[in-house]
């Protein structure tokens, strides 16, 4: 009990106990990107422009339903009324597709887009130091706009990186290469993973325990939820859907 009061203290709630010998004894430490290295505060930078307002409306209501900080962001941005959707679906750590009017709109990665056998519109890759995550809208098999969005690393997140040395770091993400690259880079993180969906995670965390590492594991969103259960020690942070939460062995209550 004292071990825990001190955790509390920390602002750390420990919701298995069993994750405690391990504690000190980690040799990698997995951290999700988005929502946990950055902010998950996404601004829409560019790609709306491109779109008709019947468009504008069609993304307003494939966006209304979700809770992903992209999602979110884009719902916002957009000031228009949201068309009313026969049918939203939303695939954990791809995209989300929905019927309007009988044609299928999807918006998500590019992994998502190919999968679903639409080709996507030429992009110039950026020279920006922001943090650009880039996602698609598509109608049919046409794309109709990429969209790129701006997120931040999160305050005192370098150091915290910094000071788990010489625990080795990896940085894993659903997100695309150069996002998650630009991260890695920016937090002196060696090794990294990009275009990782939730079962990949978890195959990760689960290779991992196969090598004998003992695994830690960071994270915030349902993409997460399957590797956290997989880590030795799978911890959560404030600001984590309830499904990360309710698997997590550790929340963290504070930045």
């Amino acid at each position: 009990s004292y071990i825990l009061n001190v955790l509390a203290k920390c602002g750390i709630i420990v919701r298995n106990r069993c994750c405690l010998p391990f504690l000190g004894r980690e040799t990698v430490f997995v951290l999700d990107k988005t929502g946990t290295v950055t902010e998950g505060q996404f601004t829409v930078c560019e790609g709306l422009n491109h779109l008709t307002f019947e468009d504008k409306q069609a993304l307003k209501g494939l966006t209304s339903q979700s809770l992903h900080p992209i999602a979110i962001a884009i719902h916002t941005a957009l000031l228009c009324p949201p068309s009313s959707f026969e049918k939203i679906e939303e695939i954990i750590g791809k995209g989300i597709q929905g019927i309007l009017q009988g044609k299928v709109y999807c918006l998500g990665s590019a992994t998502f887009m190919r999968q679903q056998k639409i080709a996507l519109l030429e992009q110039e890759d950026s020279n920006s130091s922001s943090i650009l995550t880039t996602v698609y809208f598509a109608k049919e098999e046409k794309c109709l706009t990429s969209l790129m969005l701006g997120d931040r690393l999160r305050p005192g997140v370098k150091e915290f990186i910094h000071s788990l040395f010489p625990i080795k770091t990896l940085l894993v993400s659903g997100d695309s290469s150069v996002p998650v690259a630009k991260v890695a880079q920016a937090c002196q993180i060696k090794e990294w993973r990009a275009g990782y969906h939730p079962l990949q995670k978890k195959a990760l965390i689960d290779e991992l325990r196969e090598q004998k590492e003992i695994v830690a594991m960071l994270g915030d969103g349902m993409n997460d939820a399957p590797a956290l259960t997989a880590a030795h020690i799978g911890m959560a942070v404030v600001s984590a859907s309830d499904i990360s939460v309710q698997v997590s062995d550790l929340l963290l209550t504070t930045n």
